[in-house]
């Protein structure tokens, strides 16, 4: 039982997030880019690199959910320093790097995910980070991979970053 549709569906829904993201921020320019994200606390470019590399970061803990993996061992508190950290490592990050980098993870996260069984797409495991309840590989697909290319968050529009609004003087 490889490739069923459900496994496709995962695919599928991994690969439009990040292309719709794509599509929203390919026609940015370099000011729109460098405009500070107050919610974000990053200007949108490193934002959507963010993004670029959650993809290529996280696919690899939707397959070990799908194969019956544990998911490893995460707190929010862990979340939020690597999030802190990769705002201040990726800082000046250019948009073509940003662009190239969130192309590639969306190609590499369809070809890890490619060929999922149903029974590997709704399989569970528990994860701290998500509370006690386990999890399938889907729903960790829409919430990490398919979450971190819409945002704000609460609205679930399609292929948003905030807005840019002026940094803060």
């Amino acid at each position: 039982d490889t490739g069923t549709a459900r496994g496709e569906g995962v695919v599928t829904q991994l690969t439009r997030a990040p292309g719709e993201l794509l599509a929203y921020v390919e026609p940015f320019t370099q000011a729109q880019c460098q405009t500070y994200c107050p919610n974000e606390a990053r200007s949108a470019g490193v934002l959507v690199h963010h993004v670029a590399m959650a993809v290529g970061n996280l696919t690899p803990l939707i397959v070990d959910v799908a194969e019956g993996r544990a998911f490893p061992p995460l707190t929010s508190e862990m979340i939020d320093h690597n999030n802190a950290r990769h705002a201040e490592q990726y800082a000046n990050v250019g948009q073509a790097e940003t662009l190239a980098l969130l192309r590639a993870t969306r190609r590499s996260a369809a070809a890890q995910l490619r060929g999922l069984t149903d029974t590997q797409v709704e399989r569970t495991t528990p994860a701290s980070v998500f509370g006690p309840t386990p999890v399938t590989a889907q729903q960790r697909t829409e919430f990490l991979i398919v979450w971190h290319t819409h945002a704000p968050p609460a609205s679930r529009q399609p292929a948003t970053v905030p807005r840019p609004r002026p940094r803060p003087a």
